[in-house]
Protein backbone atom coordinates (compact mmCIF):
# COMPACT_ATOMS: atom_id res chain seq x y z
CA UNK A 1 0.00 0.00 0.00
CA UNK A 2 2.69 2.51 0.49
CA UNK A 3 4.15 1.93 -2.95
CA UNK A 4 0.28 3.08 -4.14
CA UNK A 5 1.03 6.62 -2.51
CA UNK A 6 2.82 9.45 -3.06
CA UNK A 7 6.00 10.60 -1.18
CA UNK A 8 4.79 12.06 2.12
CA UNK A 9 1.25 10.97 2.12
CA UNK A 10 -0.17 9.22 5.19
CA UNK A 11 -2.98 6.61 4.76
CA UNK A 12 -5.74 5.22 6.85
CA UNK A 13 -6.58 1.33 6.14
CA UNK A 14 -10.34 0.93 6.46
CA UNK A 15 -11.81 -2.57 6.34
CA UNK A 16 -15.46 -2.57 6.08
CA UNK A 17 -17.22 -6.13 5.55
CA UNK A 18 -20.11 -6.88 3.67
CA UNK A 19 -23.26 -6.97 6.21
CA UNK A 20 -24.28 -10.82 5.07
CA UNK A 21 -23.34 -14.44 5.76
CA UNK A 22 -21.46 -16.60 3.18
CA UNK A 23 -20.19 -19.51 3.74
CA UNK A 24 -16.85 -18.86 5.51
CA UNK A 25 -16.92 -15.24 3.98
CA UNK A 26 -19.39 -12.29 3.77
CA UNK A 27 -21.69 -10.66 0.90
CA UNK A 28 -22.92 -7.11 0.38
CA UNK A 29 -26.04 -8.50 -1.32
CA UNK A 30 -27.67 -11.81 -1.93
CA UNK A 31 -27.48 -10.87 -6.00
CA UNK A 32 -25.50 -12.02 -8.85
CA UNK A 33 -24.12 -9.61 -11.00
CA UNK A 34 -25.92 -11.48 -14.23
CA UNK A 35 -28.98 -10.72 -12.36
CA UNK A 36 -31.68 -9.21 -13.90
CA UNK A 37 -31.12 -5.28 -13.86
CA UNK A 38 -34.25 -4.90 -11.88
CA UNK A 39 -33.53 -7.18 -8.60
CA UNK A 40 -29.74 -6.01 -8.93
CA UNK A 41 -30.55 -2.78 -8.92
CA UNK A 42 -32.79 -3.73 -5.58
CA UNK A 43 -30.19 -5.44 -4.16
CA UNK A 44 -27.38 -2.75 -4.90
CA UNK A 45 -29.16 0.72 -3.66
CA UNK A 46 -29.35 -0.31 -0.32
CA UNK A 47 -26.21 -1.39 0.47
CA UNK A 48 -24.39 1.89 -1.52
CA UNK A 49 -26.53 3.93 0.67
CA UNK A 50 -25.14 1.94 3.65
CA UNK A 51 -21.51 2.18 2.71
CA UNK A 52 -22.34 6.06 2.26
CA UNK A 53 -23.27 6.47 5.44
CA UNK A 54 -20.36 4.49 6.78
CA UNK A 55 -18.03 6.78 5.25
CA UNK A 56 -19.55 10.02 6.23
CA UNK A 57 -19.97 8.65 10.13
CA UNK A 58 -16.08 7.35 9.56
CA UNK A 59 -14.64 11.16 8.45
CA UNK A 60 -17.38 12.98 11.06
CA UNK A 61 -15.57 10.91 13.51
CA UNK A 62 -11.90 11.14 11.97
CA UNK A 63 -11.97 14.13 10.33
CA UNK A 64 -10.18 14.10 7.07
CA UNK A 65 -9.01 16.41 3.62
CA UNK A 66 -10.22 15.43 0.54
CA UNK A 67 -12.50 12.56 -0.26
CA UNK A 68 -12.07 8.62 -0.39
CA UNK A 69 -11.00 6.59 -2.86
CA UNK A 70 -12.60 3.20 -3.05
CA UNK A 71 -11.59 0.29 -4.39
CA UNK A 72 -13.88 -2.57 -5.00
CA UNK A 73 -13.29 -5.88 -6.26
CA UNK A 74 -16.86 -7.79 -8.02
CA UNK A 75 -19.53 -7.76 -5.87
CA UNK A 76 -17.54 -5.13 -3.92
CA UNK A 77 -17.14 -3.14 -7.31
CA UNK A 78 -20.87 -3.14 -8.11
CA UNK A 79 -21.28 -1.81 -4.33
CA UNK A 80 -17.99 1.28 -5.50
CA UNK A 81 -19.96 1.73 -8.64
CA UNK A 82 -23.52 2.40 -6.91
CA UNK A 83 -21.60 4.57 -4.43
CA UNK A 84 -20.20 6.57 -7.26
CA UNK A 85 -23.31 7.46 -9.10
CA UNK A 86 -25.37 7.84 -6.01
CA UNK A 87 -23.00 9.84 -4.11
CA UNK A 88 -20.50 11.25 -6.50
CA UNK A 89 -19.20 13.69 -4.27
CA UNK A 90 -18.83 11.13 -1.30
CA UNK A 91 -15.89 9.68 -3.07
CA UNK A 92 -12.95 11.11 -4.88
CA UNK A 93 -11.84 8.38 -7.27
CA UNK A 94 -13.14 4.65 -7.27
CA UNK A 95 -11.00 1.45 -8.63
CA UNK A 96 -13.00 -1.44 -9.50
CA UNK A 97 -12.38 -4.84 -10.88
CA UNK A 98 -14.70 -7.85 -12.41
CA UNK A 99 -17.92 -5.30 -11.62
CA UNK A 100 -20.40 -3.58 -13.32
CA UNK A 101 -23.59 -1.38 -12.42
CA UNK A 102 -27.31 -2.14 -13.45
CA UNK A 103 -29.63 0.14 -15.75
CA UNK A 104 -31.34 1.60 -13.20
CA UNK A 105 -28.16 2.69 -11.07
CA UNK A 106 -26.50 4.66 -13.36
CA UNK A 107 -25.53 8.08 -12.78
CA UNK A 108 -28.83 10.39 -13.44
CA UNK A 109 -27.06 13.98 -13.81
CA UNK A 110 -24.13 15.64 -14.48
CA UNK A 111 -22.27 16.15 -11.42
CA UNK A 112 -19.87 19.35 -10.88
CA UNK A 113 -16.66 17.48 -9.64
CA UNK A 114 -17.71 13.64 -10.56
CA UNK A 115 -14.96 10.81 -9.37
CA UNK A 116 -12.70 9.46 -11.75
CA UNK A 117 -13.57 5.99 -12.38
CA UNK A 118 -11.46 3.12 -13.36
CA UNK A 119 -12.26 -0.56 -14.44
CA UNK A 120 -10.20 -3.79 -15.44
CA UNK A 121 -12.15 -6.60 -16.37
CA UNK A 122 -11.68 -9.56 -18.00
CA UNK A 123 -12.51 -10.59 -21.36
CA UNK A 124 -13.21 -14.04 -20.32
CA UNK A 125 -15.43 -13.23 -17.46
CA UNK A 126 -18.46 -15.85 -17.20
CA UNK A 127 -19.53 -14.20 -13.54
CA UNK A 128 -19.85 -10.45 -14.67
CA UNK A 129 -20.13 -10.06 -18.77
CA UNK A 130 -17.96 -8.43 -20.34
CA UNK A 131 -20.68 -6.17 -22.34
CA UNK A 132 -22.47 -5.07 -18.78
CA UNK A 133 -19.51 -3.01 -17.99
CA UNK A 134 -18.91 -1.76 -21.24
CA UNK A 135 -22.23 -0.21 -21.28
CA UNK A 136 -21.88 1.01 -17.56
CA UNK A 137 -18.91 2.77 -18.06
CA UNK A 138 -20.40 4.88 -21.21
CA UNK A 139 -23.16 5.84 -18.91
CA UNK A 140 -20.72 7.27 -16.69
CA UNK A 141 -19.12 9.16 -19.08
CA UNK A 142 -22.06 10.54 -20.66
CA UNK A 143 -22.75 12.20 -17.28
CA UNK A 144 -18.87 13.58 -17.70
CA UNK A 145 -17.43 11.13 -14.89
CA UNK A 146 -13.34 10.11 -16.10
CA UNK A 147 -14.26 6.59 -16.44
CA UNK A 148 -11.74 4.39 -18.10
CA UNK A 149 -12.12 0.12 -18.81
CA UNK A 150 -9.25 -1.72 -19.01
CA UNK A 151 -9.89 -5.44 -20.51
CA UNK A 152 -7.64 -7.91 -20.24
CA UNK A 153 -8.29 -10.52 -23.16
CA UNK A 154 -6.85 -13.29 -21.53
CA UNK A 155 -8.25 -13.10 -17.73
CA UNK A 156 -11.62 -14.41 -16.89
CA UNK A 157 -13.12 -13.55 -12.98
CA UNK A 158 -9.89 -14.07 -11.37
CA UNK A 159 -6.98 -11.94 -11.59
CA UNK A 160 -4.26 -13.86 -9.65
CA UNK A 161 -0.59 -15.63 -10.64
CA UNK A 162 0.95 -12.87 -12.55
CA UNK A 163 -1.97 -10.86 -12.86
CA UNK A 164 -1.34 -9.60 -9.42
CA UNK A 165 1.46 -7.39 -9.63
CA UNK A 166 0.16 -5.85 -12.50
CA UNK A 167 -2.64 -4.76 -10.61
CA UNK A 168 -0.58 -3.26 -7.66
CA UNK A 169 1.20 -1.26 -10.44
CA UNK A 170 -2.20 -0.12 -11.99
CA UNK A 171 -3.66 1.17 -8.51
CA UNK A 172 -0.14 2.80 -7.75
CA UNK A 173 -0.40 4.45 -10.84
CA UNK A 174 -4.45 5.00 -10.64
CA UNK A 175 -4.02 6.27 -6.72
CA UNK A 176 -1.33 8.60 -7.65
CA UNK A 177 -2.85 9.97 -10.57
CA UNK A 178 -6.12 10.74 -8.15
CA UNK A 179 -3.82 12.58 -6.00
CA UNK A 180 -2.01 14.69 -7.82
CA UNK A 181 -5.80 15.94 -9.83
CA UNK A 182 -6.66 17.09 -6.49
CA UNK A 183 -10.08 15.38 -6.33
CA UNK A 184 -9.18 12.79 -3.59
CA UNK A 185 -6.33 14.44 -1.60
CA UNK A 186 -4.33 17.02 -1.17
CA UNK A 187 -1.48 17.82 0.28
CA UNK A 188 0.54 15.53 3.20
CA UNK A 189 -1.01 16.54 6.74
CA UNK A 190 0.47 18.99 8.62
CA UNK A 191 2.36 17.72 11.97
CA UNK A 192 -0.28 16.88 14.74
CA UNK A 193 -3.17 16.60 11.87
CA UNK A 194 -4.91 13.10 10.65
CA UNK A 195 -4.42 11.26 7.23
CA UNK A 196 -6.20 13.13 4.85
CA UNK A 197 -8.63 10.71 2.48
CA UNK A 198 -10.04 6.78 2.70
CA UNK A 199 -9.13 4.20 0.27
CA UNK A 200 -11.31 1.36 0.30
CA UNK A 201 -11.26 -2.35 -1.03
CA UNK A 202 -14.27 -4.77 -1.18
CA UNK A 203 -14.20 -8.22 -2.36
CA UNK A 204 -17.60 -9.80 -3.98
CA UNK A 205 -19.23 -12.89 -4.74
CA UNK A 206 -18.37 -15.07 -7.52
CA UNK A 207 -14.53 -14.19 -8.08
CA UNK A 208 -11.16 -12.87 -6.23
CA UNK A 209 -10.16 -12.85 -3.60
CA UNK A 210 -12.05 -15.70 -2.23
CA UNK A 211 -13.78 -17.77 -5.16
CA UNK A 212 -17.09 -16.03 -5.18
CA UNK A 213 -17.54 -14.90 -1.09
CA UNK A 214 -17.22 -11.31 -0.02
CA UNK A 215 -14.62 -9.97 2.20
CA UNK A 216 -13.25 -6.22 2.01
CA UNK A 217 -10.44 -4.32 3.31
CA UNK A 218 -9.47 -0.56 2.55
CA UNK A 219 -7.43 2.30 3.48
CA UNK A 220 -8.50 5.86 4.12
CA UNK A 221 -6.04 8.49 3.68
Amino acid sequence: MQRALPEGLAARLVAPRGPLREGRGRAWIGAFAADPDDALSAALAPAAAGVAAFIGALRERVPTAGRPIVVGISQGGLVALALAARDPHAVGAVFVLGATLPRGLWPRATPMDPPRVWGWHGARDRYVPLRRTEVAFAAFRRRGYGAELEVDERRGHRFDGPARGALRAALARFVDASVREGGAAGRAPRRGRGPRDALGRAGGRGGRPREGRASGSGASR
